[in-house]
């Protein structure tokens, strides 16, 4: 991969301007492909910490509840107060089929989850009714069969948060993508974006393009080599 980033030639002309909010059209398509979504439904953001906090900022009202797994990722917690929401936990990895308190807004659920790696199932929604289900799954590769439930079938009540920066493994490249069943909530975060980072960064979109088909090739070595080993 490192051979590739080295080829990527980026001009002064290249960074002249802004690029869209929503992602260059090229990547999203490309991102939209893979998880058999509409481009429309997906957005490119800078980290996937953006998407989470774009998620919390649209979704809910200053003062309501979002429940978070724990243990986990900090900043679920720091982005949710951030968002002037309160917290509420949840015992992770645990039972999640409970139905949620009339009061919760949101759950994060974070597949697999981080630090324990247990994966969470999106059956547990049948009788979870109530609020948002924002899927954190920046630790799943978006190639390969551990995606294959979120590839269909999204709820307008359910938001997707990838990590592409994980995925191609150049975290310093800082790109995330959100994307949800809700065209309303698409509209809002598009709005907010605009007075955050504006658009994510533009050599880092246009690395992900040249590494899509290496990282694909690597995760099918990366799994075959898995098998090998069983």
């Amino acid at each position: 991969m490192a051979t590739h980033a080295s080829r990527l030639q980026v001009t002064a002309s290249d960074l002249s301007g802004y690029g869209p909010v929503e992602g260059l059209p090229e990547l999203r398509e490309a991102l939209a492909e893979i998880l058999h979504v509409r481009a429309a439904d997906l957005i490119v953001t800078t980290g996937a910490s953006e998407a989470l906090q774009l998620s919390l900022t649209c979704m809910a009202d200053p003062g309501d509840t979002v429940r978070t797994p724990r243990p986990a990722f900090p900043g679920f917690d720091q982005l949710a107060s951030l968002s002037g929401l309160r917290i509420e936990h949840y015992t992770a990895p645990g039972d999640l089929s409970w139905p949620e308190p009339p009061e919760v807004t949101a759950t994060v659920i974070c597949t697999p989850h981080n630090p324990t790696g247990v994966i969470t199932s999106r059956t547990v929604l049948p009788t979870r009714t109530r609020g948002w289900t924002i899927w954190d799954i920046s630790h799943t590769s978006l190639f390969g069969a551990d995606a294959d439930e979120f590839r269909h079938g999204l709820a307008e009540s359910e938001i997707l948060v990838c990590s592409l920066s994980k995925l191609l493994r150049l975290p310093g490249a800082r790109l995330g993508c959100l994307i949800s069943g809700s065209s309303a909530l698409i509209r809002a975060v598009t709005a907010a974006k605009t007075h955050m980072s504006i658009s994510a960064g533009l050599p880092g979109q246009m690395l992900a393009l040249e590494l899509r088909d290496p990282a694909m090739e690597l995760e099918m070595k990366h799994r075959q080599r898995g098998s090998a080993l069983v």
